[in-house]
């Protein structure tokens, strides 16, 4: 438990990397990784991949395995995203730049959909995935 806080109350990013510490074993089952509890109580986190040659996998995959497994909702993708931004290495400026340009292109992302038409716009969306997105998660993109 006070790790759990001092990790919530410290200036510092946990990367997410669900399928290589699923390969590796690093939790004996996905569902018990501690990613969904860091999240939800406030740790800052982000969402990658970990040697996509090594693992034959993808960033799509990465956030599919996240969303399907942890049922995330689109306002904690989009705390995970922006996480990515707030603790780059990028200079100040340019953190501010990207987060500028990443917050319009989500809301204009945002606006596209509606509950009528989001199925019709994702159709016409080529996704990619690679063996592990095909051999483990099914996805036939």
């Amino acid at each position: 438990e006070d790790t759990l806080l001092r990790m919530r109350d410290s200036k510092f990013l946990v990367e997410i990397n669900l399928i290589s510490n699923e390969l590796l074993e690093y939790v004996p089952n996905l569902d018990l990784h501690p990613f969904p509890i860091y999240l939800r109580q406030g740790v800052s986190c982000c969402i990658n991949t970990d040697d996509r040659g090594m693992w034959d996998t993808n960033f799509t995959d990465e956030v599919y395995v996240a969303v399907k497994r942890f049922n995330l909702s689109w306002t904690e993708l989009q705390k995970v995203a922006y996480n990515s931004y707030e603790f780059s290495f990028a200079e100040e400026s340019l953190k501010g730049e990207l987060t500028k340009d990443f917050k319009q292109d989500l809301e204009l992302f945002e606006k596209q959909f509606s509950e009528t038409n989001w199925e019709n716009i994702v159709s016409k969306v080529s996704a990619v995935t690679h063996g592990y997105g095909r051999s483990v998660l099914n996805l036939r993109l």
